[in-house]
């Protein structure tokens, strides 16, 4: 699957119009004064050592990820990753844990930390996933998310289900709750046939709604 800068724009908005859905389906969720966005400043094609490399940018620390394996039109499974600091940190602020709190250690995580982290992941993922299919008159289905934890590549690749040359659509996304900035890593990793249905939609999109 190869992208122009055209065509990761394009999906960059519609990813956009995602996370917009998830961020406002986490403020109704939780209920709370929390002010959360979502943004996606980037969005690439890249191979799974690419994309574990980009996440983990020397990192020296476990990260956490939930997968979501979906089929249909969009077939494959998509997982947002996040350093265990960064999803520590965003499951105490969703659970009502003061800004600026320290975060805690991955020996504090209780099932109800995960089952927040399950909950953002399968709200954001489906969301953006939602907006792809909408967008370019896809159609998927979504099985029950999974949560591991972990080495980068471990999470990304589902165990080594998937090699490390695969390619998978990158999005980066940023989570903007009050004053706090945290990441998430996105990526969608469908099979070939999946690909290149993503690939023939977005260019008759273009060339039938934009005249490129």
């Amino acid at each position: 699957m190869t992208l122009d800068s055209l065509h990761k724009d394009l999906l960059g908005e519609v990813f956009n119009l995602g996370a917009g859905r998830a961020a406002a389906s986490l403020s109704e969720l939780l209920g709370n004064d929390l002010e959360i966005g979502l943004s996606v400043p980037r969005t690439d094609v890249l191979t799974m050592t690419e994309m574990a490399e980009l996440i983990q940018d020397g990192k020296d620390e476990e990260f956490c990820g939930v997968s979501l394996n979906h089929k249909g039109e969009l077939s494959g499974d998509s997982f947002l990753v996040y350093t265990h600091k960064e999803s520590m940190r965003l499951v105490q602020l969703l659970m009502g844990g003061g800004l600026g709190q320290e975060v805690g250690d991955r020996a504090d995580f209780t099932d109800m930390h995960e089952d927040a982290l399950l909950e953002v992941g399968n709200l954001v993922l489906n969301a953006c996933l939602s907006s792809v299919a909408n967008f370019l008159s896809l159609e998927f289905e979504s099985d029950v998310p999974h949560l591991y934890s972990g080495d980068c590549m471990k999470i990304i690749s589902n165990d080594g289900v998937f090699p490390v040359d695969q390619l998978v659509l990158y999005v980066q996304i940023a989570f903007s709750i009050e004053d706090e900035g945290l990441n998430g890593y996105m990526g969608l990793c469908l099979n070939m046939d999946a690909m290149a249905s993503l690939e023939t939609h977005l260019k008759h999109y273009i060339d039938t709604q934009l005249g490129a």
